[in-house]
């Protein structure tokens, strides 16, 4: 039997109660309707390098490439769906500015995985359909990655990673490309139904990350974010930098109503067998540093995952009244549309009938008109 991802990684997002309303949701994306409308998810946000990628890993259970280099250049959509089969599906959704024949390419992209091992080997694959690795093309794209893993097993959620923030141009990253990924994070960070994991690394001062004003900027309240540390083994014991970071993580510096949380992130030289021991590990970090001292249910990646349950349970339960109300809208809105269009015009029939009764109109208010 396949095992595409590690379930009990995820055992902590489910209950009944969240099932039935995920269900729903899922229903709905399944239906195409995230095109329409803004749908409950979870962002993954943060500066480049800040270790994001690595978090979103642990939480999925899928092998996000883990760089400290240029990392994640799209935005890649994480949905797990329980379905009877399972399987691993990889397709491109085009980006708005893309032309028609663009789309066309980009909409025939998709590839059926036969395990997760090989979901690295896709973003080199999205990356070349995507036309990334052309000589003097964007660093990054407004395309979207989706990767949809199902089966009886799995929980219904989904996580998106961004691209990294970042600072300024530079060889490899032209002002284009700051302008691009601003504009794409901003994006998802706007709509009032994405839960924002602001992810900010120990190994730079916190102040200087970008991630975190923009969270202010879109949620001033801290509604609906949640400050995740990251590196935190990075950090010399007994140092001011230390300190300010536990300050931060008891959420006494840039506060949050839904607070902060700290992970210790897998080495990136990690081999397959670290991946699997890399929450015992995290675990004996939290044991033995100055992390020790915060609540254990603000550190660790299993907490986190806990957490995220409610948070995103909070979310959809908050969140679906008001998304009846826009699909309902949309609704009438397209049929007040249809029904200014008249009749069907399908076949060439009905196309000649339309023409004829339009003429005739035209010609008695013209006649009207002269007399």
């Amino acid at each position: 039997m396949l095992v595409v991802t590690d379930s009990a990684k995820l055992e902590h997002l489910q209950t009944r109660e969240q099932i039935k309303l995920l269900d729903v949701i899922d229903a709905l994306r399944a239906e195409g309707l995230s095109e329409y409308t803004a749908l409950p998810q979870l962002i993954v946000c943060g500066d480049q390098s800040s270790g994001k990628s690595s978090v979103l890993e642990a939480i999925s259970g899928l092998p996000f490439p883990r760089k400290e280099t240029l990392c994640t250049r799209f935005a890649t959509e994480v949905i797990l769906r329980r379905a009877t089969d399972e399987f691993i599906s990889v397709s491109l959704v085009p980006g708005k500015t893309r032309s028609s024949q663009e789309r066309d390419v980009l909409s025939g992209f998709h590839h059926d995985l036969s395990s997760r091992e090989e979901f690295p080997v896709l973003f080199e694959k999205a990356k070349q359909a995507m036309g990334l690795d052309a000589l003097g093309s964007l660093a990054f794209s407004e395309d979207i990655l989706r990767v949809e893993v199902s089966g009886p097993t799995q929980p219904q959620l989904t996580v998106v990673d961004l691209p990294g923030l970042i600072h300024s141009e530079n060889r490899k990253q032209s002002a284009r490309d700051v302008s691009l990924v601003h504009k794409l994070v901003e994006s998802y960070m706007n709509s009032e139904r994405s839960i924002i994991l602001a992810v900010v690394s120990a190994m730079n001062e916190f102040a200087n990350q970008i991630v975190l004003k923009k969270a202010r900027d879109v949620d001033p309240e801290g509604e609906r974010t949640i400050g995740i540390i990251t590196k935190p083994d990075t950090l010399r014991a007994g140092t001011n930098s230390e300190r300010e970071f536990l300050a931060l993580a008891r959420n006494e510096d840039v506060k949050f109503k839904r607070g902060w949380h700290v992970v210790k992130n897998l080495d990136l030289g990690a081999g397959e067998g670290e991946t699997k021991d890399r929450d015992s590990e995290e675990s004996l970090f939290f044991e033995k540093s100055n992390f020790k001292s915060l609540p254990p249910s603000s550190v660790g990646i299993s907490s986190l995952r806990h957490r995220l349950s409610q948070v995103l349970f909070d979310q959809v339960r908050s969140e679906l009244p008001k998304l009846v109300e826009d699909i309902r809208s949309g609704i009438a809105t397209t049929r007040d549309g249809l029904d200014k269009l008249g009749p069907s015009r399908v076949t060439p029939e009905e196309q000649r009938a339309f023409l004829i009764k339009v003429s005739q109109e035209f010609q008695i208010l013209s006649k009207d008109a002269i007399n």
